[in-house]
């Protein structure tokens, strides 16, 4: 009998503690995931993902050129084996890309206003071009097909998806005469 009383009294006091401790959960017991590689996934396919698997996230933000809004870098890394409940840290793209616009035709101040517009730098460079001997008279009637200090070709090319920050190099003419033609002034332009 006294086996009896002692098995209910044992069985009432685990039940009336049972009441207040907290419940066994999946992270109490200790339950362990492999965690999956997020790598390029959409971020919210990402979090729907370690929320089945009963795992949290942070979030930061990254700038790189790759698809806006997906998963640029997660840690701990993919394969980690950790419990469930464990803050995942995400980094998410934040789309930097820019397309290269044309600039051939303007002036550098103009090249310099159009790249800063989207986050662009102009590196200004020089190409000569040597109009031969002409003399400097004709030279005022020469249509060379651009302006002196004009942008004639920039690198990388028009239309070019480029990551921001990055310099743009801008080629302005530089026209110089080779020849011995003066003007009115005695001087070649």
């Amino acid at each position: 009998m006294n086996f009896a009383k002692a098995f209910f009294r044992t069985a009432a006091l685990l039940l009336i503690l049972g009441c207040f401790l907290p419940p066994i959960t999946a992270a109490s017991a200790a339950i362990t995931i492999a965690l999956p590689d997020l790598l390029g996934k959409d971020k919210d396919e990402a979090i729907r993902l370690l929320d089945q698997l009963g795992l949290r996230h942070q979030l930061g933000v990254k700038n790189t050129c790759e698809k806006e809004n997906t998963i640029s870098q997660q840690q701990p890394v993919p394969g980690t084996v950790l419990p469930v409940g464990s803050v995942i840290l995400l980094w998410v793209n934040r789309d930097s890309g820019a397309l290269v616009p044309d600039l051939v035709g303007k002036n550098l101040e103009q090249a310099k206003e159009a790249l800063a517009s989207i986050g662009l730098e102009a590196d200004p460079q020089e190409t000569l071009r040597e109009i031969g001997d002409l003399g400097c008279p004709g030279l005022q009637h020469l249509d060379l097909g651009f302006q002196p200090q004009t942008i004639v070709r920039i690198n990388p090319p028009a239309g070019t998806a480029i990551c921001r920050p990055a310099k743009i190099q801008v080629y302005r003419v530089h026209v110089y005469n080779v020849g011995s033609g003066r003007n009115s002034n005695g001087f070649c332009p």
